[in-house]
């Protein structure tokens, strides 16, 4: 018998043959080589595998960073894409927001200046200006006595028309009156001051004694803007009635009076400013009722008034006055008056 061995490089190491001992011993050597021949080239079969595994892995490995790579650089430029879309959203969105504001602003705006104009038309008066004046006026019989006025005038925002009204209160408190009056100004064609026309209704109740007094006058502005001056003409009507000292009826008396004046403006200081008025008064003719008879009288009487304005603050000012007053009646004595007051519009 002869053996063979087949398994070269294949590793199958199959022995045949039952004979001899050399044979079998051959055989088997050659088995045992096929063996290791076949086990060399498992190894390298498993290697080779090993290699292509690790290169199919690694292949796979590089694929996948690649892909996770392109998956990456994709989200980003996915994810710019987005953010430049949500900024240009954004400033769209903000533009828009500016935008509706400003419409908003100016809609406020113009509503704000209608309701003003609105206002205006509504009421065309300027604000109402209080005064509070406290004075020492001298009597006839040489004392003083301290006397409160009060007083309140408006005037409209074209300062063509002006209304006021005051009343006053002697400390003895058995004197007291109150005055009504309104002012008209007329204007020139270049819109200068042309005539001042005044109107004034007055009571004054002095202890037993009444009297009511209707005034009227005109005032001219020397000078353009009265840069010389104003002059003034005015007319009055007055009656008296009540009881004397002793209780007993006076009747009724009537007298018509006229007065002229002159006065200007100084400006001594942008907060001083300084007011003289020089006036002439006379009532010439009264009448008594239930007589048959009228009086007439030579008596006049002449009074200078200084005039003091302080401006403080822009709304708030100080007045102060210091008036002579002379009669040609020799029994009347020469009387002063002192007054400090303030103005402040509400």
């Amino acid at each position: 018998g002869s053996g063979e061995g087949s398994g070269e490089g294949e590793g199958s190491g199959e022995g045949e043959g039952s004979g001899e001992g050399e044979g079998s011993d051959e055989g088997s050597g050659e088995s045992d080589e096929g063996s290791g021949e076949s086990d060399e080239g498992s190894d390298e079969s498993s290697e080779e595998s090993s290699e292509e595994s690790s290169e199919e892995e690694s292949s796979e490995e590089s694929s996948e960073e690649e892909s996770s790579e392109e998956s990456e650089e994709e989200s980003t430029e996915e994810e710019s894409e987005e953010s430049e879309e949500e900024s240009e959203e954004s400033e769209e969105e903000s533009e828009e927001e500016s935008e509706e504001e400003s419409e908003e602003e100016s809609d406020e705006e113009s509503e704000d200046d209608e309701e003003e104009e609105e206002e205006k038309k509504k009421s065309p008066m300027m604000p109402i200006v209080l005064k509070a004046d406290a004075m020492a006026m001298q009597a006839l019989t040489g004392g003083y006595n301290s006397v409160l006025m009060v007083g309140a005038s408006q005037t409209s925002i074209w300062g063509d028309r002006s209304y006021g009204v005051t009343g006053m209160i002697f400390d003895n408190l058995k004197q007291w009156g109150i005055s009504a009056n309104t002012s008209t100004v007329s204007l020139t064609s270049d819109y200068q001051v042309a005539w001042v026309d005044g109107f004034n209704v007055s009571y004054m109740r002095n202890f037993n004694m009444n009297a009511g007094t209707i005034s009227a006058s005109r005032m001219k502005p020397l000078g353009k803007g009265g840069k010389y001056g104003t002059i003034g003409l005015g007319l009055n009507f007055s009656t008296m009635w009540g009881k004397d000292a002793f209780g007993e009826s006076m009747g009724t008396s009537t007298s018509y009076g006229y007065n002229a004046l002159y006065t200007n403006s100084i400006q001594v200081h942008p907060r001083l400013n300084y007011a003289p008025a020089m006036i002439f008064s006379q009532s010439p003719l009264t009448y008594f009722n239930g007589e048959p008879i009228s009086q007439t009288s030579k008596d006049q009487i002449y009074i200078l008034s200084n005039a003091f304005t302080v401006n403080i603050t822009q709304r708030f000012s100080l007045n102060i006055n210091w008036t002579i007053i002379h009669s040609t009646n020799e029994f009347v004595p020469l009387m002063n008056s002192f007054m400090i007051g303030s103005k402040i519009p509400l």
